[in-house]
């Protein structure tokens, strides 16, 4: 004989599952003892992995040293390899490691010769503007020049007509 599930069936299933108390305690935040045992225990835990792995670590550092000691003793280099290696001075030949900023240094390079040349080209251009500047003055203040009777100087003006002519011929 199955019976149908009703209010009254569900609520006491609920209810026995996690008494109506215990659910508020959990929803406000505070935590039961079993929570605090399991948590106690966690921790207890860590602590003690934390002690056998310093443990380990002052044991591996004792060994080597005891290890260099002897090495030094006997008068080989601690952590030179394998023992038929030793009589061999250095034979093994050394791989030189890539730079991992060998890319970005040089573009920096780069952007430095870069910089360079265009404050070389500045500097030309500013020259060539300061020369230009000086000969208009002069042309201007040649060109100015006039007699007692207020006439241009023919002398000037010949000039400055020559020099037009041999700039258009060099072209």
């Amino acid at each position: 004989m199955t019976t149908t599930p009703t209010r009254e069936t569900h609520k006491a299933g609920h209810a026995a599952a996690k008494p109506h108390g215990q659910r508020r305690r959990m929803q406000h935040g505070s935590i039961g003892i079993n929570e605090v045992v399991r948590t106690k225990g966690i921790t207890r835990a860590i602590e003690n992995c934390r002690k056998r792995k310093e443990y380990k670590h002052k044991q591996t550092a004792r060994s080597l040293k005891q290890y260099r000691k002897v090495m030094k003793q006997e008068g080989y280099d601690a952590g030179m390899g394998a023992g038929r290696k030793r009589d061999a001075k250095s034979t093994t030949t050394t791989t030189t490691k890539s730079d991992p900023f060998q890319k970005s240094l040089q573009r920096k390079e780069q952007r430095e010769v870069e910089l360079r040349q265009q404050q070389e080209e500045r500097k030309d251009q500013e020259q060539q503007r300061k020369q230009k500047k000086k000969e208009r003055r002069q042309r201007t203040v040649n060109m100015k020049q006039r007699s007692r009777k207020g006439q241009p100087i023919m002398k000037q003006v010949m000039e400055g007509l020559i020099s037009k002519m041999q700039k258009n011929n060099g072209r």
